[in-house]
């Protein structure tokens, strides 16, 4: 497969600072190129990975960009056939936002998880972005190993939508893995200009008081216990201090993108994450005692750049989805086109540029020369501007109320293509004169020049490249 066939240049820093208005060509990657090993022989190799946001391929922003569910099986074909057992496990969020052009990708991700023979699936609240009736019915299609003990789907019975909790053998040991989601990690409400409508139909456990209940019982048929935590770092932490018995917490839940290459020890807990958008895979080197516990341990973190080859088998899946999903999402925009919401409360809230213009006349012809104002244009060229992982950093307002809606609408009063002014400065509708305007641009500079997307940007030396 061609890395860059029909892989969209999310990164807005792309378009202005000074690349090839063509993306370049992927090199080849022969060598796996892999972090240093424990100074230790391991017992078991537990590979984790969370947030994957149906990110199924990298999203090709540059020649560095990390992920891929390609590299993800050649690492784990790689890791199978050293001698320490392999266990995999998912901190959740494997699905993607909830629109209509991430379904697809959401489930096939899902059922490449299957195929890649993971040993526990925690939950995400993105995992329920198309309801729970979707997840479930995935589970089990795909037999995904799904656990979660305060996820109920049955509020009047308290009855759990899935096992709280399973037992892995490996090597004569047995792990025990629970799953938890956070109630802080609450769905945001769903944009109907391009999200399906989808009820609420469960309810969450305090997972604090879930995890009393159930780690009792999954500590005596276990040796080494495993919490895939969907939550932040403080609850985590919190988690682990008033239940014992807890050897392990695999976080799910980074917006930021932050993975934990040297695992946070709380008591005697191991708290690892590695995210996000397929981009890190982690490895946590476990050496046990005599009673097989866990003695000791040495992270890994892979980063999935182009260094990580591709697997040819899951190379062919992903082509032959594509080739499918093309006719779907053809037929997704053309009702999107057909649509119309003339009923929106938020219209009116984004300008649009024109607007702008009028008032900023020095600024928009400066703003007019930077590839910014051709953003759009970089998505529609390849065909993708219609991946919602792509676009909306490359046009303005997208996944905000009376932004763009996830497809270019015809007859649409104002057209929210492009970088515009405010993707920066936030709607024109909150227009401010005290400095925090200006203020907003700089701060959201890192929504898309990120790390992983744009690893060179730095606002210090960029901005004066499209300073106005």
């Amino acid at each position: 497969m061609r890395a860059w066939t029909g892989i969209a240049l999310v990164l807005a820093a792309s378009l202005v600072l000074g690349g090839a208005d063509d993306p370049p060509s992927t090199p080849p990657a022969t060598t796996l190129s892999a972090p240093p090993e424990a100074p230790w022989k391991p017992d078991v190799r537990l590979v984790y990975e969370s947030d994957t946001r149906a990110y199924y391929r990298p999203c090709g922003c540059n020649l560095s960009s990390a992920g891929g569910l390609s590299r993800r099986a050649t690492l784990l074909e790689n890791l199978r056939e050293q001698s320490a057992p392999v266990v995999l496990c998912s901190g959740g969020d494997f699905y993607g936002t909830a629109d209509v052009f991430n379904e697809a990708k959401s489930r096939f991700v899902a059922r490449m998880m299957g195929l890649l023979e993971y040993d526990a699936i925690g939950v995400g609240e993105m995992d329920l972005s198309f309801g729970l009736s979707t997840l479930s019915a995935d589970v089990r299609s795909f037999e995904l190993p799904v656990v979660c003990a305060n996820l109920v789907s049955q509020v009047d019975t308290g009855e759990l939508a899935f096992p709280p909790h399973r037992v892995v053998t490996r090597g004569g040991t047995r792990y025990g893995f629970i799953g938890l989601l956070s109630p802080s990690t609450q769905l945001q409400p769903m944009d109907k200009a391009h999200a399906p409508a989808a009820t609420v139909d469960y309810t969450l456990k305090d997972p604090v008081e879930a995890a009393q209940a159930v780690v009792p019982e999954l500590r005596a048929s276990c040796d080494v216990l495993i919490v895939l935590a969907h939550m932040s770092d403080t609850d985590a932490t919190k988690l682990v201090e008033r239940v014992p018995g807890i050897d392990l917490v695999v976080l799910g839940h980074d917006p930021q993108g932050n993975p934990i290459g040297v695992p946070t020890k709380v008591g005697g807990a191991y708290i690892v994450r590695a995210t996000s958008k397929g981009q890190n895979v982690g490895e946590l080197c476990i050496r046990q005692d005599d009673r097989r516990h866990v003695a000791e341990v040495f992270n890994r973190m892979h980063h999935m750049d182009a260094s990580y080859p591709d697997d040819p088998a899951m190379t062919a899946r992903i082509e032959a989805f594509e080739e499918e999903n093309a006719k779907i999402q053809k037929e997704l925009f053309a009702r999107q086109q057909l649509a119309s919401d003339t009923n929106d409360p938020y219209a009116g809230r984004y300008l649009g540029l024109g607007t702008c213009q009028s008032c900023h006349v020095e600024e928009f012809e400066v703003y007019a020369n930077t590839r910014h104002a051709r953003a759009y244009a970089t998505l529609s060229s390849q065909f993708v501007h219609r991946d919602t992982n792509c676009v909306g950093c490359h046009v303005t307002g997208f996944g905000e109320a009376g932004g763009f809606s996830g497809v270019r609408m015809r007859g649409a009063s104002v057209d929210l293509i492009d970088v515009q002014c405010e993707a920066c400065h936030g709607p024109g509708r909150d227009h401010a004169r005290d400095g925090s305007y200006r203020e907003t641009a700089i701060q959201s500079c890192v929504r898309c020049h990120t790390p992983n997307d744009d690893p060179d940007f730095d606002f210090a030396t960029d901005w004066p490249k499209i300073a106005h």
